[in-house]
């Protein structure tokens, strides 16, 4: 499996977070681990952090309803009950993917699951990754 297919799942996951109605999102540096665990693989894969700023901008667009486009990936039937968000998301493309996430968000921190399979090369993968991220200052 490619790396850079992974290395865009902590983002899609942040940027999957869209809802009808508001949740309080605060702009600011934000840390978000994934961890993905694939049964039946050999070894464990460590998980990865990514770091970024996320502006006022970034959290309108992120907090936005509707359907999205991420990378190769669509998002929808997102759904809101009290601060847990759902979608199912579609990916297209060399590595084809489907799948569930769930999280609960905080203003500062949320925490979640993605259940997903892919196919590369014919073969398919199950794998489930928790996804978290909190807020650890301001952006410079």
């Amino acid at each position: 499996m490619k790396r850079n297919a992974f290395c865009a799942l902590p983002l899609l996951a942040f940027a999957s977070l869209a809802w009808a109605t508001p949740l309080e999102i605060r702009p600011g540096f934000w840390e978000i681990t994934t961890r993905i665990e694939v049964p039946g693989m050999p070894i464990e894969m460590p998980s990865q952090k990514v770091r970024r700023c996320y502006t006022k901008k970034d959290v309108d667009n992120i907090t936005r309803p509707g359907v999205r486009q991420v990378q190769d990936c669509e998002i929808r039937d997102q759904r809101v009950e009290g601060n847990k968000v759902t979608w199912k998301m579609e990916c297209r493309g060399k590595t084809a993917m489907s799948g569930t996430g769930t999280v609960l968000v905080n203003p500062t921190s949320f925490h979640g699951t993605i259940k997903s399979s892919m196919t590369q090369g014919g073969a398919t993968m199950e794998m489930t990754q928790g996804v978290s991220g909190k807020r650890i200052g301001d952006c410079k």
